[in-house]
């Protein structure tokens, strides 16, 4: 079973002491170290605490790192020069930090993810926040923070912003260059849309974009103030799946949670289902379809796994099939809820024609969850196929 050994910079805080908590309950990660200036020379849910980054990196794979406006940067940078991927979820870094930080991933080949709130349920509310924009002409964004918060304005809101602004400009009437009295009431311009940040007791963090026509839209996101919220841990998990199996340089877990997921029955026409649902989810996304043979090959022979093995003397139950595509990586995983891969003495690690799915694939990890069943999780460099492997 392949574990991703993990340090988390800030272990100590709000969201670290949370994200150390789901690292170690995790099967498949382990929480190697962590990093708290306050705590160092202790232990944080059984790990050795350091006093910095460069010192709490031996053996790790992801840094992720939720500390502070001042130091995140040169964390990040840290762990890159070291070959180590980087989930940031720390506020405060600029466009051109970003620009920094994905140059010096690239030059390195690791991964980089950034996001200013790890929610999922942020990432959904900027996604229907770009939709917007693409239709409506004009908007604002107000950024609320308790009077506390060091920077301004949040990750969360800064990120809309930029964002907002690669979509198109938003339409003003007048310009803030045009403003009579004093021009700071109108907000910070950060990539084309003005942004206005209250600090103020009892605000807790939420950001709100403000579509403006005769009858305006409001979209709003608040955190709330529930300690570890789930939705952000599991958007940080996929965060540093994602940073770990992929060279990527990305801002935005929205970028992150396109994927496709279907569930269908374990039954005869399960694998042809599979290989649909994958070829149409990459020729969406400007795959060609007819380099993906091994991909669909490998699709195929592991729900024909499932279909057969998986429920062998049991009523079938369900095959979960999910896809994520990040550039020229796919990430692949099938899971199912029967009794499980027996070992073979023939294939360790892999069986039941699974070493097939070896042969053809960059990556596979085949685990047994806790509450039962097979996952087999697939990665695939899409813009390495030849022509000879793809039938071209």
């Amino acid at each position: 079973m392949s574990s991703l050994n993990i340090c988390i910079a800030g272990v100590t805080g709000w969201t670290g002491d949370a994200l150390a908590e789901a690292v170690t309950a995790a099967e498949d990660l382990v929480l190697r170290s962590g990093v708290s200036r306050s705590a160092a020379g202790g232990e944080a849910h059984g790990a050795p605490v350091y006093a910095g980054v460069a010192e709490a990196l031996e053996s790790v794979d992801v840094l992720i790192d939720y500390t502070s406006h001042e130091v995140v940067k040169a964390n990040a940078l840290t762990a890159i020069e070291r070959g180590v991927a980087v989930v940031i979820g720390t506020s405060g870094l600029t466009a051109d930090d970003f620009e920094e930080l994905g140059a010096a991933a690239e030059q390195r080949g690791v991964g980089v993810i950034a996001a200013g709130n790890f929610s999922l349920t942020a990432a959904m509310a900027q996604a229907a926040a770009l939709l917007a924009a693409r239709h409506l002409p004009s908007w604002e964004v107000i950024d609320y923070a308790a009077a506390a918060k060091p920077d301004a304005p949040s990750g969360t809101a800064r990120e809309l912003a930029e964002r907002l602004g690669q979509v198109r400009p938003p339409q003003v009437a007048r310009s803030v260059a045009e403003i009579a009295g004093a021009r700071e009431a109108r907000g910070a311009s950060i990539g084309g849309t003005q942004v206005h940040s209250l600090r103020l007791p009892s605000f807790a963090v939420s950001t709100e974009v403000v579509f403006g026509l005769p009858r305006p839209l409001r979209g709003r996101h608040a955190a709330g103030r529930a300690r570890g919220a789930g939705d952000e841990r599991a958007g940080s998990r996929a965060g540093h799946t994602a940073a770990a199996g992929v060279t990527v340089r990305s801002r935005g877990l929205s970028e992150h949670s396109e994927s496709l997921r279907r569930s269908f029955p374990a039954d005869a026409g399960a694998p042809g289902v599979a290989r649909r649902a994958v070829k149409d989810f990459l020729a969406a996304r400007g795959a060609d379809p007819g380099a993906l043979s091994d991909v669909l090959l490998a699709v195929s022979e592991v729900v024909t796994n499932c279909v057969v093995h998986a429920y062998r003397g049991r009523p079938a139950g369900p095959v979960d099939l999910e896809a994520r595509h990040h550039g020229d990586r796919l990430l692949l995983s099938v899971a199912d809820e029967g009794g499980g891969m027996p070992p073979r003495h023939d294939s360790p690690g892999l069986g039941l024609g699974l070493p097939l799915v070896g042969r053809v694939a960059q990556r596979v990890d085949i685990t047994a969850p806790v509450g039962g069943g097979t996952l087999v999780r697939m990665s695939f460099d899409l813009a390495g196929v030849s022509p000879s492997r793809s039938g071209r």
